[in-house]
């Protein structure tokens, strides 16, 4: 199981390493920092 998960996160921090390391780190401490995100939590809600 861990490597599976290990592979995905990979594959993606190839394709968004920015956005893959703020990911974990929100998902580790349960906090979205707004300026961490590549992206508008607005945009990417639509």
């Amino acid at each position: 199981m861990s490597s599976s998960t290990a592979e995905n996160a990979l594959d993606i921090q190839s394709s968004l390493a920015p956005y893959t390391e703020f990911m974990c780190l929100n998902n580790e401490n349960g906090v979205i920092p707004p300026r961490s995100t590549p992206v508008n939590p607005h945009t990417s809600e639509n």
